[in-house]
């Protein structure tokens, strides 16, 4: 069986890319996986332990950094932002070989709990997607009465399917359903007319959607998150929903880890946060486990210190958090 993976990235999330690179390789999965990037690369992709790196006639960077595991790094030229590129990006990469038989995307800032083969079996059940924090949202929400309404004006029929909310930082498709990629990215056209065109998110900085569009009731609070769920009541294919243990935003077997909010796992000070009441997530914990192998991004006596502090932290989170 042929399949591939990708994710994209900017800045600091650089260190997101390798461990989540590195939680994949450690739960079974081998071949290639394809990283978009804006902006320059970091230091560890040249590091000393990997094997060979070459680069392709169109500015692609290939590194292995094992055997069995090889990065391809793809400069990405465009204005949108990131987290609305996703299903081009994934079309992108399908356009590198046509022959993969599944492709998924992950966010930079996930940790893989589970192994690779249950992901290959998940995507054959249907479209595989997980649960978000913030579902459910039922059928009568005024988000869904919104989304049915704008969207029959653009000739779209929207269908309810579940109140299930999904998180917009997973995706997984069998080759049978590759044609949701361009669903998603209609769905993401009436989205950009609404929010002022897809530079802009619902993440803080200079593309920040307006205030009016902030409102959780409003339809695209949430821009791509938003698109990806009127995308799923949009196609006739079966959709396999994982429950909100699957990113470890609640209770039950874990498929993975998500690092929601501004403080990423590589960001989080665990004694800082304590004292704040703040205890290390499960993400944290889960970061620091995946850290050195195969990709080696940190020095030995930092990982240790961090793994130190966040087991310290999570102890005495047991008696002293912020409510």
């Amino acid at each position: 069986m042929s399949y591939t993976a990708c994710t994209m990235f900017e800045g600091h999330y650089h260190y997101g890319v390798a461990v989540l690179v590195n939680s994949l390789y450690n739960n079974g999965y081998k071949g290639d996986f394809y990283i978009g990037y804006r902006g320059g690369l970091p230091e560890w992709i040249m590091d000393k332990n990997k094997s060979k790196s070459a680069k392709n006639k169109d500015g692609t960077l290939i590194v292995t950094f094992a055997e069995d595991l090889t990065l391809y790094f793809i400069e990405l030229n465009t204005s949108i932002h990131f987290s609305n590129f996703k299903p081009q990006f994934m079309q992108q990469v399908l356009n590198v070989d046509s022959s993969y038989d599944h492709i998924y995307y992950f966010d930079p800032d996930i940790v893989v709990k589970e192994n690779w083969n249950v992901f290959l079996s998940w995507a054959d059940a249907g479209i595989a997607v997980c649960e978000d924090v913030n579902s459910p949202i039922q059928r009568f929400h005024p988000k869904r009465i919104k989304w049915r309404e704008l969207y029959k004006k653009e000739n779209y029929e929207l269908k309810f399917k579940s109140s299930i909310y999904v998180n917009s930082g997973f995706l997984g498709l069998s080759r049978k359903q590759y044609d949701f990629l361009n669903t998603w990215i209609n769905s993401l056209y009436v989205v950009s007319k609404h929010i002022g065109g897809l530079e802009k998110a619902s993440f803080k900085g200079e593309n920040h959607i307006s205030l009016e569009m902030q409102n959780d009731y409003s339809p695209f609070s949430k821009t791509d998150q938003d698109g990806l769920n009127v995308a799923l009541e949009m196609c006739d294919f079966a959709i396999s929903y994982m429950g909100k243990e699957g990113m470890s935003f609640g209770p039950g077997p874990r498929l993975m880890s998500h690092a929601l909010g501004a403080k990423k796992p590589w960001l989080f000070e665990p004694f800082k946060e304590i004292v704040a009441g703040v205890p290390p997530r499960q993400v944290d914990k889960d970061f620091w486990e995946n850290a050195t192998f195969p990709i080696n991004v940190y020095d030995a006596s930092l990982v240790k210190s961090k793994k130190t502090k966040v087991k310290i932290a999570s102890l005495i989170g047991r008696f002293y958090k912020r409510n």
